[in-house]
């Protein structure tokens, strides 16, 4: 089957609020992964800083995210629609001061450029995270419910789209001789694309003020939200496994960067390809997650990823080729965005729509915390570990990502008999033998009225219809 097909199928399905919101996602995403995404670690790189400050300046986008806990009540007050257009307006200016780190490089050195690299960064994310938890609220309000595996795979994959185009650019600008001030340029048109963004909010539906009758205090309804214990359960392993997931982008630049000598132009061509492979992989995942559930999806995406960072601590210089790394990098990229889609759309599943923002505050505070610890662990890995650093880290990642996705796998979902159906295939005592019959049983699926038979000692299921 031709996926760009389906994907067009899939956008054309979806509602005009839900496909203009992926347009400024779009513009949204090159600005972003420009400006605080894959680039900004060779661009710290360039000016000189160690691996460690790499990490803690990665860290600054998700540990800034806490910020959302209190935010919350705006976004009933303000309304989603604003919040966004003044958070996007100002972070995207102040990331301008990020174009003279050349100048800066130059006339005082690395402690300076490395300064101004820093405070434009937390600016940047500061805004963000002060308003971005009008972001799931407002998809909560327009993309229906049985509509948000779709929502979340097109989503993934105009993002894997746009991380193609801005691989294969930054690879043209950056050639063999990545000078410092062609990552000003990169950095200029993440900001045109920026705040191209900014424009396109104003022509999404919805997004107004929710004014309500009595007062709500942020702690009544953030301890609401910490009293349901599915969510709870759902959200702190899913943190786990984010811990990973948003760790692993930093891990794997580092190691192709430094320990196997992979030039930045060939980094950013690899994260091409393993876009391009995502955009393949996104409507096969959002059609699982919305079928069998997101459990299933976070279980089978988080052992490609594992199994792929596994893979990644093996490769040593003299057997690095395209050949080796390449394949690894698309892969990881692959289970990512299963991760992703599964992950989000298990969340929306979770919400209760009159509290939706404190359950979107308490979700991004919790992932953005695992996230933020996870690239400074990495930095101060590879700065402490030397060599085994890089290997040591990607292993424990690997190792530490199958675990959870196996708890992940058995989280249980309200409304989906055939997920839990699924689970029944799973038997602690042979856990690899399980994964793998439920993958298979995924991927071959019996006919329509069949279900999947109960594991040794399980209760028979009674078949659900498709």
């Amino acid at each position: 089957m031709n996926p760009f097909q389906k994907t067009l199928e899939s956008l054309r399905l979806l509602g005009p609020a839900p496909r203009r919101f992926l347009l400024f996602v779009v513009f949204n995403t090159i600005s972003w992964q420009v400006i605080a995404g894959s680039i900004l670690i060779l661009h710290a790189r360039a000016i000189g800083l160690e691996a460690a400050w790499i990490g803690l300046v990665m860290a600054i986008t998700p540990f800034t995210m806490v910020l959302s806990l209190w935010t919350s009540p705006w976004v009933n007050r303000f309304g989603p629609r604003r919040l966004l257009l003044t958070g996007w307006t100002l972070r995207n200016l102040g990331a301008l001061p990020l174009v003279f780190t050349p100048v800066v490089y130059a006339q005082w050195g690395t402690g300076a450029a490395g300064a101004l690299l820093f405070f434009g960064v937390l600016f940047f994310c500061t805004m963000r995270s002060l308003t971005c938890v009008g972001w799931f609220p407002w998809l909560h309000e327009i993309v229906p419910e049985g509509e948000r595996g779709r929502y979340f795979s097109v989503e993934i994959i105009i993002v894997q789209v746009a991380n193609v185009s801005i691989g294969l650019l930054t690879f043209l600008i950056l050639g063999g001789n990545p000078a410092l001030h062609k990552f000003s340029l990169i950095t200029l048109l993440g900001i045109a694309a920026g705040l191209t963004s900014v424009r396109l909010i104003t022509r999404i539906p919805g997004g107004r003020p929710r004014p309500e009758n009595r007062a709500r205090t942020v702690v009544f309804d953030l301890r609401l939200v910490f009293r349901d214990a599915d969510f709870r359960s759902y959200a702190l392993w899913t943190s786990a496994g984010m811990f990973v997931t948003m760790g692993q982008g930093t891990l794997v630049v580092l190691t192709l960067r430094d320990s196997l000598a992979v030039s930045p132009a060939m980094i950013m061509l690899s994260t091409a390809a393993g876009a391009a492979a995502a955009v393949l992989a996104g409507p096969w995942w959002g059609r699982l997650a919305d079928r069998h559930g997101s459990a299933v999806v976070q279980l089978m995406s988080g052992w490609t990823l594992g199994l792929s960072l596994l893979g990644l601590c093996m490769l040593r210089r003299e057997i690095c080729t395209p050949w080796t790394y390449v394949p690894l990098v698309v892969f990881t990229t692959i289970g990512y965005c299963g991760f992703f889609v599964a992950s989000n759309r298990g969340m929306l599943h979770r919400m209760r729509p009159k509290i939706r923002s404190s359950y979107a505050s308490v979700w991004l505070a919790l992932t953005s915390l695992a996230a933020g610890l996870s690239t400074i662990i990495v930095g101060q890995c590879i700065q402490r570990g030397g060599e085994r650093g890089y290997w040591g880290t990607a292993l424990a990642y690997g190792l530490l990502l199958i675990v959870t996705a196996v708890k992940c796998g058995g989280l249980p979902e309200k409304g989906n008999t055939l997920g839990q159906e699924i689970r029944l295939l799973y038997e602690p005592s042979r856990p690899f033998w399980s994964v793998g019959r439920m993958c298979w049983f995924v991927l071959n699926p019996p006919g329509a009225d069949a279900a999947p038979a109960a594991t040794k000692g399980s209760p028979r299921t009674t078949p659900s219809p498709r």
